[in-house]
């Protein structure tokens, strides 16, 4: 199963920084994933009047947003960066780990959450 931990309540408009390792066997095909990826964060920046960057290097991707709903981007994130059963996460051959942090206006405070992927 798959485990989220949650430190801190999310807020709304928060600096949000999401970072998704993949660990695979094989070459995961980062266009087609990006292309997919940007689409939906495109899509809820526009919505929620914000910007968001990607960035890939190597098997990481780095999404940072500035003045978007957070609980958006996780959950979009986290669509595609975990798969939604253990068959799944066999036949695509990846393990991937979703690392977020958010920081408010209001506080210095970084706010944690790690999703784990399923144990190999």
């Amino acid at each position: 199963m798959c485990s989220v931990e949650k430190i801190v309540r999310l807020r709304h408009n928060l600096l949000c920084h999401v970072r998704i390792h993949f660990k695979t066997k094989e070459d995961l095909d980062i266009r087609a994933f990006l292309f997919s990826l940007q689409r939906e964060l495109h899509a809820v920046a526009f919505l929620n009047q914000g910007s968001i960057r990607t960035l890939y290097e190597k098997r990481v991707v780095d999404i940072t947003s500035e003045s978007v709903q957070s609980h958006a981007i996780i959950e979009t994130a986290r669509n595609f960066a975990l798969p939604n059963t253990a068959e799944e996460e066999e036949n695509m051959d990846r393990k991937p780990e979703l690392q977020l942090s958010f920081k408010g206006s209001m506080t210095s405070k970084i706010i944690h959450i790690y999703v784990q992927p399923f144990d190999s």
